[in-house]
């Protein structure tokens, strides 16, 4: 096995890491928090004292020809070509003293990468192939670009990886992170990208813990979960094989005190954090909690045995990650596989039947089997979508375009579609495509009988977002490969005008309309705040704080706090929407900006286009900055989900 293992040590340069090179004003905070320099020596004298090959994948030097004609750069490459960082034959281009290569250990030196990822346009693979090289351990700088990115395509290629997660540093300013990644957040939400950036600064670190797990440990008081933990320690996994019945003793029981434990009470339960309403426009229960209680009605109904074994897969696979019990997870994933089997033959013998008919509890029934499985997916993966959530995401889709917008004014029913809209939100933003749900037939026919949410008028803006972005997606590109003639005038370039005029229009609409949502927001709690920092001096009266959403950190300039997990939720939400909204409204108009001419008396139709540009950027700096405090409260696990 040690002859198939190699270190992997990413741009260890004089740059980064000496007090003296160009980048590390932006790293110096964590380097010296996480002993970066210090760790990368105990790896390599570590590889050395085994006879384990250290790989030395080094960024590309620059010269002040470098990138010369180049007309897609990123915000990492234009900073290493305004700079000169990494210069050839500088002293910041050579690797740390303590850190070289040695050929006698096996060393080896390969091609240099023009970006982040180690494997893109180089010969890393070809020189580990050769060698019959498997295992990877990868460290050095920087985590959250370089790090992250060729373990990502390590792992595309078939390599087994190991990160040295506190060995390794990054970035440590919350207001630098959106613009040096603004162009490396294609393949997922900005939101998403920040909570893997606030995982590696310099909280408390949690090896076994991905972020939704770090937050799940408060979320039910002890005694719920102690309570349950100990009938889960009494109840034999075979319990719950492929015939058992959930009707049956001791599993009645058991799934009886599940079912209990997620009911929506003042204080206790799973879901002591989403309060129980006072009113119907304050229902702003995070989407994960709205599907799960409106599946609560449906369970222990003697006729709808699959129903009952689909509720009980995923709230027990839900619990699972607050007590962190293996044998609670194997029983969980055997009901799914259960019911997974049974659900393909309900859905071969009574699908079309039962949609011919167009009887309201069908459509309830199917519904509710589509969301409880396609959760159960995205909770068993920790939030990431992978191929089960979205093959039953689809399905949920499609009986979505069938039954039509009218069925869902049921109350069982909205309930459901409200929280999936919640959900099909995320993955379109994920997806950067625009979704059937922002036609105004399936924004208000639904809520025709009853008064929204906060929650879900702020989803109605939010489902207007993955339209834009799509938008954006498509006219970049054409921004940059269609220059204006030696006038500025040509017919393209006015087609090109007058789309990327439409296009920051309807993005500042968009963005007035989520800022007065907003400003109601925070005057329907005035004088009180609706959120606050921890170093903040209030009034008695308004400085209560819902214990669950009480910081993990210590130091004041990285927490926030909140009345309650409700209004966190609501708030990550809207920061996320605002901060994906920001970020292709700034990329749409630093394209646009690129195209302006500097001399004066040739065409500026485009320059409007530009205006707010910096204001823009300071906002998202500003957005960023919350999510990265909001990730370290305390607060229930399906706040953190608040963005589904």
């Amino acid at each position: 096995m040690a002859g198939q293992t190699a270190v992997v040590l990413i741009d260890p340069y004089n740059d980064f890491l000496h007090p003296k090179g160009k980048l590390n004003p932006r790293l110096a905070e964590s380097i010296a928090a996480t002993g970066t320099i210090e760790h990368l020596k105990e790896v390599v004298a570590t590889a050395r004292k085994n006879k384990i090959p250290i790989y030395y994948c080094l960024h590309c030097q620059t010269d002040k020809y470098s990138f010369q004609g180049w007309q897609m750069m990123n915000w990492s490459l234009t900073g290493l070509k305004e700079n000169l960082v990494f210069e050839k034959g500088s002293w910041g281009a050579q690797v740390y003293e303590g850190l070289e290569p040695n050929p006698e250990n096996g060393d080896v030196v390969v091609s240099q990468h023009l970006n982040s990822s180690s494997f893109q346009n180089t010969d890393l693979d070809y020189q580990l192939r050769q060698r019959g090289i498997r295992n990877l351990v990868l460290a050095g700088l920087v985590t959250n670009t370089c790090v992250e990115a060729t373990a990502r395509y390590g792992y595309e290629l078939g390599y087994n990886l190991t990160m040295i997660g506190i060995k390794c540093s990054g970035v440590n300013n919350a207001r630098i992170y959106v613009h040096r990644n603004a162009q490396n957040m294609r393949t997922q939400s900005h939101r998403g990208a920040l909570r893997v950036a606030m995982q590696r600064r310099n909280a408390p670190f949690q090896p076994n813990l991905v972020p939704e797990t770090q937050t799940v440990a408060a979320a039910a008081p002890p005694m719920a979960l102690e309570a349950l933990q100990q009938l889960v320690q009494n109840s034999p996994v075979a319990l719950l094989t492929a015939g058992t019945s959930l009707t049956a003793k001791p599993v009645e029981l058991f799934y009886s005190s599940i079912l209990d434990a997620f009911q929506p009470r003042e204080h206790v339960g799973v879901f002591s954090g989403d309060r129980v309403p006072q009113s119907t426009t304050e229902g702003d229960c995070s989407s994960v909690a709205v599907c799960i209680r409106s599946l609560l009605p449906l369970a222990q109904q003697s006729a709808r045995h699959i129903m009952d074994k689909s509720i009980f897969s995923l709230l027990t696979m839900y619990l699972s990650l607050l007590v962190k019990d293996s044998k609670l997870t194997e029983m969980a994933r055997a009901a799914y596989t259960s019911v997974v089997r049974e659900f393909r033959l309900f859905i071969g013998s009574r699908f079309q039947r039962g949609l011919a008919h167009g009887q309201t509890s069908h459509y309830q029934l199917f519904l509710a089997l589509s969301t409880a499985l396609q959760l159960f997916e995205y909770v068993n993966d920790l939030g990431e979508m992978r191929s089960g959530f979205l093959a039953h995401h689809e399905g949920m889709l499609q009986l979505l375009l069938i039954s039509g917008p009218e069925v869902y004014q049921s109350p069982y029913l909205l309930q459901s579609f409200s929280g999936l809209r919640g959900i099909i939100i995320f993955v379109a933003l994920q997806r950067r495509r625009p979704i059937f749900l922002s036609e105004p037939t399936w924004i208000y026919t639904p809520f025709f009988y009853r008064p929204k949410t906060r929650r879900e008028i702020l989803h109605d803006l939010a489902l207007r977002l993955p339209e834009l972005l799509h938008r954006t997606d498509e006219l970049i590109p054409l921004l940059v490969q269609n220059p204006r003639d030696s006038n500025g005038r040509s017919d393209s370039f006015r087609e090109l005008t007058n789309v990327t005029q439409k296009l920051v229009a309807d993005f500042t609409h968009l963005k007035a309309d989520l800022e007065a949502w907003f400003q109601t927001f925070k005057q329907s709690y005035s004088p009180a705040p609706i959120y606050w920092t921890t170093d903040t001096v209030l009034d008695s009266a308004h400085s209560y704080t819902d214990p669950i959403c009480v910081p993990d950190l210590q130091d004041p300039k990285y927490q926030l706090r909140f009345q309650d997990g409700q209004k966190a939720g609501v708030l990550i939400c809207y920061w996320s929407f605002m901060l994906e909204l920001l970020m292709s409204l700034i990329d749409v108009q630093a394209a646009v900006l690129s195209t302006i001419p500097g001399n004066k008396g040739e065409d500026m139709t485009m320059e409007p286009a530009c205006e707010n540009l910096d204001t823009h950027r300071a906002a998202a700096d500003d957005c960023a900055f919350l999510i990265l405090q909001y990730s370290q409260c305390r607060i229930c696990c399906v706040v953190w989900k608040a963005s589904l």
